[in-house]
């Protein structure tokens, strides 16, 4: 893996195609950007289930050090932001994890 913004540049490439190899991601609808390690998610996406995948699947590449969720769900032919933080899968169960195993954090916040 490089380094400095080198890394960045790497690890952004590393989640946006372990998004795109997914089958029950649009992984179109992402963007991914990452700043010393902290990988920003924005975009949306059509179940709370797609939002899930899209940060166990980023937290997996080496390099993550966190990950920020700014995804959107469609809901009812709108938008909504919807909340998905501390790591969890919402229900209190799988929590994210690193590439190395280590935990994870994820944070939700307001999309741009």
């Amino acid at each position: 893996m490089p380094l400095g913004a080198d890394a960045d540049e790497w690890i952004s490439a590393e989640v946006r195609r372990a998004l795109q190899r997914d089958d029950r991601i649009d992984a179109s609808t992402l963007r991914v950007e990452t700043r010393d390690g902290v990988v920003v998610l924005s975009g949306v996406a059509s179940t709370l289930d797609q939002v899930r995948r899209a940060l166990r699947l980023a937290g997996r590449v080496r390099g993550v050090e966190q990950i920020v969720n700014r995804i959107r769900v469609l809901a009812g032919g709108g938008e909504s932001v919807m909340g998905l933080a501390s790591g969890s899968n919402g229900r209190g169960q799988g929590a994210a994890r690193r590439a190395d195993g280590a935990p994870l954090t994820v944070t939700s916040a307001p999309g741009r």
